[in-house]
């Protein structure tokens, strides 16, 4: 953006993409915002206070309350509040089994299927190079824990933190591969981490960015 100041024109960025991490990055929850309507998405993520993906979250045990009825919100707000979607990207409905995105808007059959296709081919990561034998797992939730990162139930539930979506790339990595490697130990034992330590090898700076940034 070019903005004259003084009689001078000076650019102005909005988002730092020669240092990246220079920039703000922000989850919120209920990102109120005023139009012709109060409307307020479940989760919105930010740059820099740019909000550029919306999410709506709907419950699966509740009545009408799928992924589906996410995408129709979003086109509701789409309406009443426009000026959100300057900067949108793409929004993303979900209930957590299924997730989709697509442009508000648009209808149920232009959203996708969200897939992760960011993991590179790392030797030695179950999460980039998967094989049958290293777990079987059930359903993956996302919630809102307020102490815990992550979790797996006795059967093979794994349920991970939604503010994960802040941390670093090896530590989301450790964090999935601590509770899928519980599909087949369940203890914290000598076995447990030194398996662990062979498929993480950044699970020390992980465990010790997470003790630093616990839930709150």
């Amino acid at each position: 953006m070019t903005l004259t100041i003084e009689g001078h024109d000076r650019t102005l960025k909005l988002v730092d993409f020669t240092n990246i991490w220079d920039n703000d990055f922000s989850v919120t929850r209920q990102y109120w915002v005023q139009g012709s309507e109060l409307v307020k998405p479940d989760l919105v993520c930010l740059v820099n206070g740019i909000p550029l993906v919306a999410f709506e979250a709907k419950q699966r045990a509740q009545q009408n309350s799928d992924w589906m009825k996410g995408v129709r919100d979003l086109s509701l707000y789409e309406t009443k509040v426009p000026r959100l979607w300057a900067s949108n990207l793409f929004a993303v409905a979900c209930n957590g089994r299924a997730a989709r995105y697509g442009v508000p808007g648009a209808s149920s059959q232009q959203f996708a299927e969200w897939r992760d296709l960011s993991v590179h081919a790392t030797p030695g990561n179950p999460l980039a190079t998967p094989t049958p034998d290293f777990c079987t797992v059930a359903p993956i939730y996302v919630r809102a824990q307020w102490k815990r990162w992550g979790s797996c139930s006795a059967h093979k539930n794994i349920s991970l933190n939604w503010r994960l979506i802040e941390a670093p790339k090896h530590v989301i990595d450790y964090v999935i591969l601590h509770e899928m490697l519980h599909t087949r130990l369940m203890t914290h034992d000598h076995r447990f981490w030194a398996h662990l330590r062979s498929i993480c090898p950044q699970a020390s700076q992980a465990r010790e960015w997470l003790e630093w940034n616990r839930p709150e």
